[in-house]
């Protein structure tokens, strides 16, 4: 079976399910942690407890930025202290959906992007629009690129364009991600020029951690200000040429992936080769009791510990039930708050662990 109608096959039922489930979400568990509220805490992302404490913040965008109901995303926002920079983007065609939203108190701007996972029957063409570019994964060029070196591209030189124009990606990523580009840099842009921002965050979950992978690299080569991404579940989005100048342009990049999503082991089998994994990892594992989640922690990163291709995608049943139980927003944000638990009282985590995770996943063959 080839990896396109792969993903269509586990993806048309999630997405009946999606389209059917639409209810309102409880985006903030508590609201006694800044982070529950969606707030950004720490200046940098170097140690575990901060990388940690920034991807609960940013699983929260991406339960708002998914609800059913688009009129009440900034309303959400505005609650807990985040102002849109303008309105929502919702490119035509694309499927997809992001906003740019300013903390003032922080002086954190956040570009968070929407997954696969369209809400509600009427997002039926958008949910159809997503599987797609989740599918098209063959090589291509990155398509947002400028024509020249320079000018408003200021970390752009001619020998970086070049490189970066010769290097390729998954072509439904970089295809999608180039619908939104060109708005979301103006968007930027007139939020540095009217506000006082510190950083750019990029977020997103599964196809939306793809679009915010290239948005990092975008606002990175673009703008002056410091950019940090932020991503779940995340498939793999470049070849592993990509993956080299991206973490070297882009090294405050942190993944975060429950052990059995199946989704960041895509594109997999025949396509592994062609595709890796950028930046840091915190893998973690699912499981109910805090005591069984210690003794799986900083367990030896192979390829059967991180869910190798192969062990999903033998049988449509077993992808389709992990996919169900597993890639979700509020189940990462979930654990993730188990794990700073852990952190907090019983765990060594540092933020090197994070570099040995990552280069342990792209060498586990």
């Amino acid at each position: 079976m080839r990896f396109s109608q792969f993903t269509i096959l586990i993806s048309v039922p999630l997405a009946a399910r999606v389209a059917y489930t639409a209810a309102p979400e409880r985006c903030v568990f508590d609201g006694k942690a800044p982070e529950d509220r969606g707030q950004f805490t720490a200046a940098k992302l170097d140690q575990a407890g901060d990388v940690t404490r920034a991807f609960i913040a940013a699983m929260t965008h991406s339960c708002w930025v998914t609800q059913k109901d688009q009129t009440k995303i900034g309303g959400y926002l505005a609650e807990h202290g985040w102002e849109l920079a303008r309105d929502l983007i919702e490119p035509n065609g694309s499927g997809g959906l992001a906003y740019v939203a300013h903390h003032k108190e922080s002086g954190d701007l956040i570009v968070v992007f929407r997954g696969t996972g369209a809400k509600g029957l009427k997002n039926v063409g958008n949910l159809v629009a997503n599987i797609g570019a989740d599918a098209n994964a063959r090589p291509k060029k990155i398509t947002w690129l400028p024509t020249k070196a320079g000018g408003a591209w200021k970390r752009l030189g001619a020998r970086a364009l070049a490189t970066w124009k010769a290097i390729k990606v998954h072509a439904g990523f970089t295809n999608q991600y180039s619908k939104f580009a060109a708005t979301i840099e103006s968007a930027v842009k007139d939020a540095l020029a009217a506000k006082r921002v510190t950083r750019i965050i990029c977020s997103g979950f599964s196809l939306g951690a793809a679009l915010a992978t290239h948005c990092g690299l975008h606002m990175t080569l673009r703008f002056d200000t410091p950019v940090a991404v932020l991503v779940g579940a995340s498939p793999r989005v470049g070849s592993p040429q990509f993956q080299t100048a991206y973490d070297r342009q882009v090294p405050a990049i942190v993944r975060v992936m429950l052990e059995r999503d199946p989704v960041p082991q895509m594109p997999g089998l025949l396509l592994r080769k062609a595709y890796e994994h950028v930046g840091r990892l915190l893998p973690l594992y699912d499981t109910k009791d805090d005591k069984s989640r210690a003794a799986l922690h900083g367990r030896p990163l192979d390829a059967k510990a991180l869910g190798d291709a192969q062990s999903f995608l033998g049988t449509l049943k077993g992808a389709v039930k992990k996919f169900a139980r597993y890639h979700n927003y509020l189940r990462y944000k979930e654990t993730v708050r188990a794990y700073l638990k852990l952190c907090e009282s019983e765990l060594k985590c540092t933020g090197d662990q994070l570099f040995r995770w990552g280069n342990a996943e792209r060498n586990a063959k």
